[in-house]
């Protein structure tokens, strides 16, 4: 399902004449190769997590698991002009929008310690090294450009829009090296860890907070041949946000010996050490500065391919997704939408990889007159209706005028 409601949507046929379309639109998803959106959820909304949906997620790890998400919502106004003497649509674009993006990638012993506690690594070493964690919130004003240009049957396409961010907030987390051994009879237990971590300035980090200004860059192209067939290029949020000098960034790299302590998970004790409890702090060679930094977006990359059958009733495409600077496993989704008339389509999908496993969805879309066009969908229908076993979920959504 094509998600992006600036550049493509059903039902234009119904409105060739239209010059102006204003729309709200918004695409989220949370996913993982491995915790159940069972988890997911109960972990969100601070509930209690009984020990089977724990096992649930827990026993679908490899030694490295991960999990990501992100929410792209906002609005759009674009204006068309039609230019009959070259055959050619050209169009402006703006658009304001609330961007979230969530990445995290992690070894099994790392959830087993946090969600279990130290008791069943008694007498090995758990792993908890490869830690990557990483967190952005900010606002985007598009400004764009796209043109159409049609020779008979085929048509050629562009669209080229550059963004103003404002950085809302930002936290990134690693570990180069980590692990903790806990002596057999529980009387010590060994941390031996090196951590690096940026925050942006926590005293404001509400909705519209400034902490740091960027800019991005979206890019399209797309080719429809005689027969029909439609290749699409497209290429969004290549870009990057400077933080401010109020951004701290420390390091811990140390080696600490826990004795005499009852500790049900070992890592509140740790986040409290590194928070400067008076307790655990003099074990740690803690290093915490503040600097301005750059981070980079992770950009979007798909290719897709589509082509109408049946008199333009059914629309079949297929794409490929992938998102750089991110854990993220180029996803593979394949789908179709059914025209039932000319106020009405449905239609469903499949796909591999991402930040899940397989996923499969369904879309609507409708005509309601008038110049009021809505559409709705997800891709991960079985985060609705199988959570235990399920490991996303996520939908889309859009409702635009055209006059």
């Amino acid at each position: 399902m094509n998600v992006n409601a600036q550049h493509e949507w059903p039902f234009k046929n119904n409105y060739t004449t239209a010059t102006t379309e204003i729309g709200i639109d918004a695409n989220g998803l949370i996913g993982s190769d491995a915790i159940t959106t069972k988890f997911m959820n109960t972990y969100i909304n601070n509930e209690f997590i009984e020990q089977s949906v724990k096992d649930g997620a827990y026993t679908k790890m490899g030694d490295r698991s991960k999990i990501g998400s992100y929410l792209n919502a906002g609005a759009y106004m674009k204006k068309m002009r039609v230019f009959e003497a070259d055959s050619t649509v050209r169009n402006l674009t703006l658009a304001l929008r609330y961007r979230t993006h969530f990445n995290a990638a992690f070894p099994s012993d790392l959830f087993a310690l946090y969600f279990y506690g130290n008791k069943r690594f008694a007498g090995v070493n758990a792993d908890i090294s490869d830690f990557n964690y990483e967190a952005i919130q900010y606002q985007q004003l598009q400004f764009g450009y796209g043109k159409t240009k049609k020779s008979g049957n085929s048509e050629f396409e562009y669209y080229a829009g550059i963004s103003f961010l404002n950085g809302q907030s930002y936290l990134d987390i690693s570990t180069t090296r980590g692990s903790i051994y806990t002596q057999p009879d529980g009387e010590y237990a060994d941390l031996d860890i090196r951590l690096e971590s940026r925050q942006s300035d926590t005293t404001k980090s509400n909705f519209g907070s400034s902490n740091g200004l960027g800019a991005s860059l979206d890019l399209m192209v797309s080719y429809k041949m005689e027969n029909q067939v439609k290749i699409s290029l497209s290429a969004t949020d290549i870009g990057m946000i400077a933080w401010n000098s109020k951004t701290s960034y420390f390091v811990v790299d140390t080696t600490y010996r826990f004795e005499g302590l009852t500790v049900n998970n070992l890592f509140d004790s740790l986040y409290l050490d590194i928070t400067s409890e008076a307790e655990f702090i003099d074990g740690f060679k803690e290093d915490r500065k503040k600097e301005s930094f750059t981070s980079v977006l992770p950009a979007k990359f798909q290719l897709q391919v589509s082509k109408p059958f049946m008199d333009d009733k059914l629309m079949a495409y297929a794409s490929v997704n992938y998102f750089l600077n991110a854990d993220y496993t180029p996803q593979i989704i394949a789908g179709g939408s059914y025209f039932f008339s000319k106020r009405f389509m449905a239609g469903v999908s499949a796909g591999f990889g991402g930040y899940t496993e397989f996923s499969a969805g369904i879309h609507v879309g409708a005509d309601l007159g008038h110049g009021f066009i809505l559409t709705a969908g997800t891709d991960y229908l079985t985060g609705l209706i199988n959570q235990d076993n399920s490991t996303a979920e996520g939908g889309v959504g859009s409702l635009r005028f055209v006059f």
